[in-house]
């Protein structure tokens, strides 16, 4: 247990940031597509990118968007089909939450999308 810690990383560094997502971005992104699995990638990228935690961003992005994915496949009286968080989906959750359109490391919400609808389909 850490003790030692000076930053309280259970607390929003900025709670504007999902709130942003919740009223504005999620709304639009549904205009424009309003498909569950595209939804999904939007939520999972906008919380890894934003960073609105002291830590955990990447871990609270997928726990949001699979409880987002599951909750969504059950309303439609789906089997429920999530990605599984193998060490490829979390270097793929950290290559959204790189800074920087330059860098071979960065994903966008697109890409991210993609890789989403393959890994569901496998």
């Amino acid at each position: 247990m850490e003790t030692n810690r000076s930053e309280d990383y259970h607390d929003f560094r900025d709670p504007g940031r999902i709130e942003t997502l919740i009223e504005q971005i999620l709304p639009r992104e549904c205009r424009e597509d309003n498909s569950v699995l595209w939804l999904t990638s939007v939520i999972m990228s906008e919380i890894a990118q934003n960073q609105a935690f002291g830590e955990g961003n990447k871990r609270t992005a997928y726990m949001t968007g699979v409880l987002f994915l599951i909750e969504c496949q059950i309303m439609k009286d789906e089997d429920a089909v999530y990605p599984r968080l193998t060490r490829d989906f979390t270097d793929k959750l950290s290559a959204l939450a790189i800074d920087g359109t330059d860098n071979e490391d960065t994903m966008s919400r697109e890409d991210f999308y993609d890789y989403l609808k393959q890994k569901l389909t496998d």
